[in-house]
């Protein structure tokens, strides 16, 4: 009857420490998981930053390609272009284009804004 006793404290002990094993691999098992959860997070957290700032940049550029196709157009400018292709010198008129030009380029500068603050700089 003493054998029968011990071995069922043995086997006890055993199950005991069976349990306690399987419950240490679940939680080695769940914070595994976990980590590759967070990894997978953590990478589309940033993917998700990096397309952000790229379409404020992809913005950013066609917003200043508009500008200057605007200022392409531009007669002030064009005038300019064209006297100095005819030869003016700057006493006799380019000068006054320049001029011209520097007043538009601030005009423009006022008028574009993005949060408050001017975009170019003149």
């Amino acid at each position: 009857m003493k054998e029968s006793a011990i071995l069922t404290k043995t086997n006890a002990i055993r199950l005991g420490g069976l349990l306690l094993i399987s419950y240490i691999a679940l939680l080695i098992w769940l914070v595994h998981l976990g980590q590759i959860h967070l990894r997978k997070s953590l990478f589309e957290q940033s993917r998700l930053t990096f397309e952000k700032q790229a379409a404020i940049i992809h913005y950013l550029l066609d917003e200043q390609q508009d500008e200057v196709r605007e200022l392409t157009k531009n007669p002030i400018v064009n005038g300019f272009f064209s006297n100095r292709a005819m030869g003016m010198s700057m006493e006799y008129g380019l000068r006054a284009s320049l001029e011209m030009i520097h007043s538009e380029f601030v005009r423009r500068q006022r008028r574009k804004r993005i949060l408050q603050r001017s975009i170019f700089s003149v």
